[in-house]
């Protein structure tokens, strides 16, 4: 604390007095530097193209669900000599490989793997045709979206050309932030490391922790699908944020990562003013690995609605209803207990329920502190899945059973969660597409059992219908109507 009001009070000073530098200022500067020098080879500048001019030269890959995006190089093109002027012009725009190329907009990341995996905010990438990334080292490549979430606004990037030498920055322990802890912050604030790929530092003090960012006007944002950052999960910075520093990298003393840089306005699309970002605590570092697999962030559930009550008088959480067939049944919890703890961390709205549940994933299990009239209670559950946002990229997924992707049946409005698995996707002009449609207009499917035998979980679903790839029956219901009469039986092909 010495030198830190030594630093303060020197640097105030007017010019004409500052003399000799003391002792303390330098060693702050010096572990700045450390700091710095650790960190910078691992943090990336991000440009980002949105045109749909792409497609008018041959060649080119036009962007997919799958988040495969392509390259986009001018040189055999504007070796034309006949080539129009403005054609030429536009090619070097669209070319981000080009340092003078301008981009739609631009952002910061950081090596997560030396294979080539960039992790930036999903909101720099969002609706992206292009995106190249260049290295402090001069280097650069076209990337493609790995996988991505928009709950978490977080989203990792694979290189097309993977650069030798990458390595990733080391995360720390944002659960143990303190307010007031000092910290570095490297991002392309301005795009300014686009032409060497060299990010901006600076540093300061976390302001608080746990924050909101100011409001949205996204719908999703007001469902069960609204960002994490909305449960107030986010560290406050004491400077703002200028447009690029997204995906940018706040640093603890010993040069470990703790969070992401996202401008207040993040969560509409855009960069504004404003010093939030994302904790790297379990949760997010839970999530990050998902993305880092390519996979899909599947959320956890519980299935439980909860009672009325003054959380500022009441701590914890009181249950209401617990679904049927729920994660919260099977793990033995009933309708009037408290929630007081998740996985030891305390609940004291619903908010934090919500967002301890969620962010613990489906399939994992969580520790359940409650206190009811039989007393303090801890029991265990094993999530369910939520309902899906719709805004995610995954280059990896379950390969589907005859044109059928499932899901936990947890992702259905229905109080009753029938046994089984919940058709998720059927695709076009596969076999299931012929013979898998609900009987009733924007009714669910249901697969109950899989060659007659009963599965609870999409890994059951995927493991059963693997023992013969050549056929498989399915017994379905819709579910609205889980009677006998409902249930048949389909072979597929």
């Amino acid at each position: 604390m010495a030198r830190l009001l030594t630093l303060l009070v020197w640097t105030c000073l007017p010019l004409s007095s500052w003399g000799e530098v003391p002792a303390e200022v330098l060693t702050i500067q010096q572990t700045m530097h450390r700091i710095i020098d650790r960190a910078e080879p691992s943090v990336a500048s991000i440009a980002v193209s949105r045109s749909d001019q792409y497609r008018e030269f041959r060649g080119s890959i036009s962007t997919d669900l799958s988040g495969k995006l392509g390259s986009f190089f001018s040189r055999t093109w504007l070796a034309d000599p006949n080539l129009p002027d403005e054609r030429k012009q536009l090619l070097r725009r669209l070319d981000l490989s080009t340092p003078d190329s301008i981009p739609d907009s631009f952002g910061t990341g950081i090596v997560i793997d030396p294979a080539g995996l960039i992790l930036t905010t999903w909101h720099v990438v969002r609706d992206a045709t292009r995106v190249y990334i260049r290295m402090p080292s001069g280097q650069g490549s076209y990337a493609d979206i790995h996988a991505a979430d928009m709950r978490a606004d977080l989203a990792v990037l694979r290189l097309q050309n993977p650069i030798r030498g990458l390595k990733p920055l080391e995360f720390g322990a944002a659960e143990k932030a303190r307010k007031g802890d000092l910290i570095v912050a490297l991002a392309n604030s301005f795009n300014s490391g686009f032409r060497d790929g060299s990010p901006s530092a600076t540093w300061g003090i976390l302001s608080n922790l746990r924050r909101r960012p100011p409001g949205s006007t996204r719908e999703e944002d007001r469902t069960n699908n609204k960002p994490l950052s909305h449960y107030g999960t986010m560290f406050q910075l004491d400077s703002t944020l200028n447009p690029g520093s997204s995906g940018g990298v706040v640093l603890d003393l010993e040069g470990r990562a703790i969070a992401i840089l996202s401008a207040t306005a993040g969560q509409v699309g855009g960069d504004r003013a404003g010093g939030f970002a994302f904790p790297l605590d379990r949760n997010m570092r839970r999530i990050i690995e998902v993305l880092k697999r390519g996979e899909e962030v599947e959320y956890g559930f519980l299935g439980i609605s909860l009672m009325s009550q003054d959380f500022a008088t009441n701590p914890g959480v009181t249950i209401g209803v617990v679904a049927p067939g729920s994660a919260a049944e099977r793990a033995g919890l009933y309708p009037s207990d408290t929630i007081v703890a998740i996985d030891d961390r305390p609940v004291r709205d619903q908010d934090d329920l919500f967002l301890h549940i969620g962010a613990a994933l489906c399939g994992n299990e969580v520790r359940i502190r409650t206190q009811s009239v039989r007393g303090i209670g801890n029991v265990t559950a094993t999530l369910s899945r939520s309902g899906s946002s719709g805004n995610s990229i995954a280059s990896r997924r379950p390969a589907p059973v005859f044109g059928l992707r499932v899901e936990s049946t947890s992702t259905l409005t229905q109080k009753t969660l029938p046994i089984g698995v919940a058709v998720r996707e059927i695709e076009p002009n596969s076999p299931a597409a012929k013979k898998v449609a609900p009987r009733k207009a924007n009714a669910r499917i249901v697969v109950e059992k899989v060659n007659g035998k009963v599965v609870r979980t999409p890994i059951e679903f995927y493991a059963e219908a693997a023992i013969d790839p050549e056929t498989v029956e399915l017994t379905v219901i819709d579910a609205d109507d889980t009677t006998a009469a409902s249930r048949r039986t389909i072979r597929l092909p």
